[in-house]
This record gives C-alpha cells, sequence and structure tokens, in this order.
C-alpha cells in the first residue's frame, strides 16, 4: 500500500493502528520481499513487445553527449511488454548522440528481444523491427486504409449544408 498509495508514514500508521516508526519498520523489512524479480527467460516467439528511446539530460559527463537542444544527456532503450505493459528490460544508457538504430543495438535490448515480435517508430529502420504505417523499401504508397476513413478537412458535401431560403 506504501509504494502503490505513495502516502507517508505518518498517514499510514492510524489506518493500521500502528506507530509510524513501527510503519518504517515493515516496510524495510518486507519492501525488498516485494520487488518484481527480473524475467529469467528470453520472450517467446508469441510475445509482441515495444521498444522506444528516450533522452535523459545528465549531468554525468562519461555517459552523456551534447545532442538535441544542446544539452548533455543519455539515451535509454526501454522494452516493454504489450499485453501487460512491464518494462522488460532497460538498455545499457548510450550517449545522447547516437541514433535508435545504433542504441538499439548496443545498449543490449535487440538481445533481450529473444524471438519476440517487436513494435516501434519510424527510427528503428534497418534493425528488424515492424513499424506500424510505414512504407517499406520499393513499396510505392501506404495500404488504402484512408479510403475507408472519411475526410477530416475540406467542404461538407451541398446535400447537408444548411439552405438559406
Amino acid at each position: 500500500m506504501y509504494c502503490r498509495t505513495h502516502l507517508t508514514m505518518r498517514r499510514l500508521a492510524p489506518l493500521f493502528g500502528i506507530s509510524p516508526a513501527a510503519v518504517g519498520r515493515i516496510i524495510s523489512r518486507h519492501g525488498p520481499l516485494l520487488v518484481l524479480a527480473p524475467g529469467k527467460r528470453k520472450p517467446g516467439r508469441h510475445h509482441i513487445l515495444v521498444v522506444d528511446g528516450m533522452l535523459v539530460p545528465t549531468r554525468d559527463r562519461t555517459v552523456s553527449a551534447s545532442s538535441k537542444n544542446y544539452r548533455y544527456s543519455a539515451g535509454l532503450q526501454v522494452l516493454i511488454k504489450v499485453d501487460t505493459r512491464v518494462v522488460l528490460a532497460v538498455g545499457r544508457p548510450l550517449p545522447g548522440n547516437r541514433n535508435y538504430c545504433t542504441a538499439f543495438a548496443e545498449s543490449g535490448i535487440k538481445d533481450a528481444c529473444g524471438a519476440a515480435t517487436v513494435l516501434a517508430d519510424g527510427g528503428y529502420q534497418g534493425t528488424g523491427v515492424l513499424m506500424p504505417h510505414h512504407r517499406q523499401a520499393g513499396q510505392n504508397r501506404l495500404s488504402d486504409r484512408n479510403s475507408t476513413t472519411p475526410p477530416t478537412r475540406g467542404y461538407a458535401p451541398a446535400s447537408s449544408m444548411p439552405s438559406l431560403a
């Protein structure tokens, strides 16, 4: 309850009828037992995963490099499971000026994927992951999914316009 609600120990104590010091002792003793153990097996072929990268601003110049907006940041790759939204792996931090294609392989996330189907955005071209709504090499255009959706811009048909008479 302490981890899920972010209540202070002072507020948790009256809920259970104990002192705040006792709440602190219980959390420090039982908290490490509640931490999720990391997965021991690589995801299988039937799993669907999502990988994405992010820039984390940092002052540690040993792992960071000047990147977007002239900030020193480290790039992290995060791998999550689609159905449960559980973070499976976080890659090694790399300098922020690396693009996602190289960071995907160098951070160790590619090895953590196993044989699973991996979804990513357009920054992961050439890495073997699936990119939804992305044109493949040699493909002239995307599928005709836009032909079935109604237009979002333009004028309404004349039949739906109110008459001025």
